[in-house]
């Protein structure tokens, strides 16, 4: 029989994890705490002021020169601190130190816009050239972020590329799936810019925030495939878990040798199913417990049923012991001892008909049924499933054959009660079986029931 008694592996089931809370872990570490998109204030970003032309003017307070020196030095101070905060940038997207630096240059600078002589005009000037250079340096640092940041971007664009191929091509293992997960947000980087500082820069962190958002929903779409297939696994487990059990409840209640067919026909299909079902990995949550509960109880069922599956030894006719012609094969197989038992009345009816030549069917004793090869009911007998039992026939016991003949029928009784392992033999013939019970008394017993008035019906044990 081409069945496998075993439990087949089961799907492996994970935590499922808190992915809102890994995000805004990822985000929390890559992300400065303040908002990392700061608009700047482009009020700082002053058109220079014009220059007056003349000694004079109606404006007021006029500065004085040492004022406007010492405006002009600060900002020389902070101007070269802004060039050092330039300069060290480097590779790095962090533009805090010198969005700071930047501002403090303008906050040196006093407004930018100032009431002078004629004279101070080379120190005003100055200041409008430091200026100046700083918002040159501020584009060239928008610039340099700009590179910066598509560089590292690049690797959460490969690491998308690697998650959606991850997500289209994985269907039954959501470890796969948030794994890939894990490891597209190691791609998220850190950074602290601002909007405004250089415009393609503002498209790369739009980018960025679409590949984040991207990444969960593409998280959200795998798992939930991966579920839905899950469930449907279950389900066809489920429905091959109960066409075997129609067939198991057709073998032990109506007829057992198409239900055992039928049994066998659908076996594999359960095997296949149980393999594909222990495939997965799925999150552990109650449904998905009790349905991979289910799927082991289904086997351990059938299982059961398998083990109660006998492998009956098929009849083969011998001396004096036919099978019943005209019968199919499949109602002749029993235990090995019953059919050790039939040999030897077989042999016992030979020699007590030795003499008997007129027909093949007075010189012989005929079963009729025996068992079904796996067990099974086997209509319409109530009994005839343990492969211990038999029923047979023959002319001379056929009380509705003119042939019947009681004392050759008391003779066959009375053989088979003596023979070792019989307990029993049901024949409708009240004066037969109580002479056939005091014939041998210590032995296994006759019993008149009404059903049997043509053939015999006997039990070992």
């Amino acid at each position: 029989m081409p069945f496998y008694s075993t439990l087949p592996n089961l799907p492996r089931v994970i935590p499922d994890p808190d992915v809102e809370a890994l995000g805004s872990h990822i985000r929390s570490r890559t992300i400065a705490a303040e908002n990392p998109y700061k608009p700047i204030n482009l009020a700082l970003r002053r058109d220079l002021p014009e220059l007056l032309d003349f000694e004079t003017t109606s404006c007021d307070p006029v500065i004085p020169r040492d004022e406007l020196i010492r405006i002009r030095n600060n900002v020389r101070d902070q101007y070269q601190s802004l060039d050092i905060e330039f300069r060290n940038i480097g590779s790095g997207k962090n533009a805090k130190p010198f969005m700071a630096s930047y501002n403090q240059v303008w906050s040196a600078a006093e407004g930018g816009s100032y009431c002078h002589y004629q004279n101070d005009a080379d120190v005003v000037q100055e200041i409008l050239n430091l200026l100046d250079n700083s918002n040159r340096l501020y584009e060239k640092a928008g610039n340099l972020f700009e590179r910066n940041f598509d560089n590292s971007l690049q690797a959460m664009r490969d690491g998308m590329q690697r998650f959606e191929r991850l997500v289209g091509q994985t269907d039954y293992d959501v470890r796969l799936i948030v794994n890939g997960y894990k490891r597209f947000l190691e791609t998220i980087f850190q950074f602290s810019l601002y909007w405004g500082m250089d415009p393609q820069l503002d498209n790369l962190i739009r980018e960025y925030d679409r590949l984040t958002d991207r990444s969960k929903t593409l998280y959200d779409q795998g798992t939930k495939v991966i579920q839905a297939n899950f469930e449907r696994s279950f389900t066809r487990v489920r429905n091959a878990f109960e066409s075997l059990k129609s067939a198991h409840n057709h073998w032990n209640h109506v007829d057992g040798f198409i239900g055992f067919n039928r049994f066998e026909e659908n076996y594999p299909n359960l095997v296949n199913e149980g393999v594909d079902f222990g495939r997965y990995s799925v999150f552990t949550t109650p449904p998905n417990s009790q349905s991979i509960q289910a799927v082991g109880s289904f086997f351990r069922d059938v299982n059961g049923w398998i083990d109660g599956f006998p492998e009956f030894v098929l009849f083969n006719s011998s001396r004096g012991i036919k099978r019943g012609g005209g019968l199919p094969e499949h109602k002749f197989f029993a235990e090995s001892r019953l059919l050790d038992v039939l040999r030897l009345v077989g042999d016992d009816f030979a020699r007590q008909s030795s003499n008997d030549k007129s027909h093949y069917e007075y010189r012989n004793l005929f079963i009729t049924s025996l068992s079904y090869p796996h067990n099974g009911k086997m209509p319409p007998h109530a009994e005839h499933r343990k492969g211990l039992d038999c029923d047979l026939w023959t002319r001379r016991i056929d009380q509705t054959e003119a042939s019947f003949d009681e004392q050759r029928t008391k003779d066959l009784i009375v053989s088979i009660l003596k023979k070792k392992g019989v307990t029993r033999v049901i024949y409708t013939h009240e004066e037969i079986v109580n002479s056939a019970n005091a014939a041998v008394p210590d032995n296994a017993v006759a019993v008149r029931l009404s059903g049997h008035e043509d053939h015999l019906h006997l039990d070992v044990v």
